[in-house]
């Protein structure tokens, strides 16, 4: 798991002041008595990205989030934004109309700015700003214990191939 680097503890710190108004706006919703969106619980640092649940909020509210957060990807270090949107699996069909709005949301940002969108986990969406300054895990490089692992893989598959062939 990676560490809390100190640049992405001031982004969570800077985007939990900058969402502060998604927070009273989500208050307006039938269901914030039992489930109230709070940037303190649904922003956080996470496998060295920022991450923003969007759960608890409507989709309406979420695609306010989502534009709230891109206007502030300038004064961002840690180089990307992991947005959770759920898998739909409360969702009638089994599609979730807010992942559906927030991915395409983050596809124009990300058209219009040369920025980057993959999946991530399951429910999942990783917005890569800033590719030198996003971690390894959010971008989907691999790392030099991923790549040892191939490298030993490889070697191992092609001793087993000579010496087959040499038998």
């Amino acid at each position: 798991m990676a560490a809390l680097t100190p640049e992405l503890i001031a982004d969570v710190s800077h985007m939990r002041g900058q969402l502060g108004g998604i927070a009273a706006r989500a208050r307006t919703l039938s269901w914030n008595d039992e489930r109230p969106w709070r940037p303190d619980t649904h922003i956080w640092g996470e496998a060295g990205s920022l991450t923003v649940d969007l759960h608890d909020l409507s989709v309406r509210i979420a695609v306010e989030c989502v534009e709230a957060a891109l206007s502030e990807s300038e004064a961002l270090q840690s180089g990307a934004v992991v947005f959770v949107t759920g898998r739909g699996n409360h969702s009638i069909g089994g599609k979730s109309p807010l992942k559906e709005a927030v991915t395409q949301t983050l596809l124009d940002a990300a058209q219009d700015q040369g920025w980057r969108l993959r999946p991530g986990a399951p429910g999942r969406l990783v917005l890569i700003i800033d590719e030198s300054a996003a971690n390894a895990q959010a971008s989907g490089r691999l790392g030099p214990v991923a790549w040892a692992a191939i490298v030993l893989f490889a070697l191992s598959l092609l001793y087993v191939l000579v010496t087959s062939l040499l038998s």
